[in-house]
């Protein structure tokens, strides 16, 4: 449940599927142990420090914290859909706990990190390092971007992307050509996009939050959250489609992508937690799939990503959300 292994799919497998792939459309030959090491370190960062980090803090701040009644916007959800992975309201992992795997978990990180320097290229440190941090600062203090408008897209979600794409294409063929920051940019900019469409369920729990999680949802409004999400899913999609016409054809599969993103948040509610469920599931699973689809392009052998998001989505469904449960309080 810590971990949220879709989201960890979405943004750290895919991110890094189609930055790999890109090298292998750019003419290298994958070097599988590399990728594999690639999105073990992105899966990590973000399942463990960086998830523990955001439920330790937005559970303190009340933002994850069970509202009398959900409510958005005057409308009602029968069930709480936000609020982390639960684990902290459900009783499963007291704080004194969470910090405990928070220092476990870094402590891999930086060990592979270590080893990975001094067995590829110490040039990666540039791109794991920064990112790290980026990750755990989106909710630490004293920085917390998620709780500031704009910052928790850009310097959060917009950055991690980027680092995560060049870094993953560099892994792959020590080099990083104009395209591939295009690339990386243009993905930033969608995965912001993303970013948006999983904070309309927490806008009123946000809005209550102490000290107040002021993001871009909350500042803009539900109305104008939706116009700034389009605004970036559109200039995603139009950097993505520009390498389709002027680098390679398959990045059109990756211009879908946005394209899906931008439909999502056309056709959503964003006042209705089922609409916010119903698009959210069609866009998360819309994303996994075209990335594997523009993997396979470049190499067939990137089906094993389909496997790997099959058991991913298994293990998501028995034991990644709470079935029946009691929430409790912690002091």
């Amino acid at each position: 449940m810590l971990f949220r292994i879709l989201a960890v799919m979405v943004w750290a497998c895919t991110a890094a599927t189609i930055a790999t792939a890109a090298a292998g459309l750019n003419g290298a030959e994958i070097d599988w142990l590399v990728f594999t090491f690639v999105v073990l370190m992105a899966a990590l960062v973000q399942g463990y420090p960086a998830h523990i980090i955001n439920e330790i803090y937005d559970w303190q701040s009340g933002s994850d914290q069970p509202l009398a009644s959900s409510t958005v916007q005057g409308k009602s959800s029968k069930k709480q859909v936000a609020g982390g992975s639960k684990v902290i309201a459900a009783g499963l992992l007291s704080i004194k706990e969470l910090w405990w795997l928070f220092h476990i978990t870094t402590a891999v990180v930086v060990l592979l990190t270590v080893f990975i320097g001094m067995a590829h290229s110490t040039t990666l440190l540039w791109f794991i390092i920064p990112g790290y941090f980026l990750c755990i600062f989106y909710t630490l203090p004293p920085f917390r971007f998620a709780y500031r408008p704009f910052l928790g897209e850009y310097c959060g979600g917009f950055a991690g992307i980027v680092l995560l794409v060049c870094g993953a294409y560099f892994a792959q063929t020590l080099s990083l050509p104009l395209s591939i920051i295009i690339l990386a940019l243009a993905l930033g900019f969608l995965y912001a996009a993303v970013m948006v469409f999983f904070h309309y369920v927490d806008f009123s729990r946000d809005r209550l939050a102490s000290p107040p999680k002021r993001t871009s949802v909350v500042h803009l409004g539900l109305a104008g959250s939706r116009v700034y999400a389009l605004a970036n899913a559109a200039i995603g999609t139009v950097m993505l489609a520009s390498l389709a016409i002027t680098e390679s054809l398959p990045y059109i599969l990756v211009a879908i992508i946005g394209a899906l993103i931008f439909y999502c948040h056309y056709r959503v509610q964003p006042d209705d937690d089922s609409s916010i469920v119903h698009w959210g599931k069609r866009m998360t699973y819309g994303m996994l799939m075209l990335g594997v689809l523009f993997g396979m392009v470049a190499d067939v052998a990137f089906i094993g990503m389909a496997a790997f998001y099959i058991l991913g989505y298994w293990l998501h469904k028995n034991f990644g959300k709470l079935h029946t449960t009691t929430a409790v309080s912690h002091a």
